[in-house]
């Protein structure tokens, strides 16, 4: 009596019925390792770029809610702000201010509240700073420092 090989391969086509027995070949062992470290890597990679958007937009998030509370908090008008990415889970924002507002006797306070709103953040690291608007100001300085995300109020 016939027994068929367990460990045989079935290659059949519609036209052929071509059986292979016996393991893979080394090359097929390899080829089909590599073929799975390249899947592995392309969907570690999407999960870490998944995770950092999410963080980026948590930031974003607690960027325009604190601009907006400036506004009310302390009744100035933020003339817009700047974002940039320092690591992976580490943003930086810049508030930019009328010049008039930077300079007044508010600002030691708005810093005192913008120091007790990054201890709140806990699951991202968070930064700020305050910059004064004038005529002086340097778009293409402040890109290059990375403050590449740009945000002004939609009238």
């Amino acid at each position: 009596m016939y027994y068929p090989d367990p460990r045989a391969v079935s290659l059949e086509t519609e036209t052929s019925g071509w059986t292979v027995f016996g393991r893979p070949t080394n090359e097929e062992l390899v080829g089909a390792h590599l073929s799975g470290i390249e899947i592995g890597m392309q969907e570690h990679e999407k999960i870490i770029q998944d995770q950092h958007l999410n963080l980026k937009k948590s930031a974003i998030k607690i960027s325009e809610e604190i601009y907006s509370r400036l506004k009310d908090k302390f009744k100035i008008k933020p003339l817009g702000m700047r974002m940039r990415t320092q690591g992976f889970s580490s943003f930086g924002t810049l508030f930019l201010l009328q010049a008039d507002d930077f300079y007044s006797d508010k600002i030691e306070e708005i810093y005192t509240f913008l120091n007790e709103e990054r201890k709140k953040v806990t699951h991202i690291s968070w930064s700020f700073v305050l910059m004064p608007v004038s005529k002086e100001l340097n778009e293409s300085a402040i890109s290059s420092d990375g403050y590449t995300l740009s945000y002004a109020e939609r009238s």
